[in-house]
């Protein structure tokens, strides 16, 4: 790459912007994942108990579980659509 491109993109507004977007989504999905945690565990807690999942764990875990993916292929750049809350929540099939 010469000098002039790695310049030009440096200065960049559009890089500088994905890169602040990426620091917020790493923030998001570090919030997302000590979610996901504590419903693993009451979920764990529910099936000792109850001998079978909770369908409201499991449905909100899926979606939880979404949106942590569409995080992590905004952070990789696969993908340029930014997840919630900049588009919708994303929805579990029934």
């Amino acid at each position: 790459m010469e000098k002039e491109q790695i310049k030009q993109n440096l200065k960049s507004t559009h890089t500088w912007v994905r890169i602040l977007f990426i620091i917020l989504f790493v923030i998001f999905y570090g919030v997302s994942e000590a979610v996901f945690s504590v419903m693993v565990f009451f979920q764990i807690i529910h099936g000792l108990v109850a001998a079978r999942p909770n369908e409201r764990i499991v449905r909100a875990g899926t979606s939880l579980s979404k949106y942590m993916y569409q995080l992590l292929l905004y952070m990789v750049m696969k993908s340029d659509e930014k997840p919630f809350p900049f588009n919708e929540w994303p929805s579990i099939e029934e």
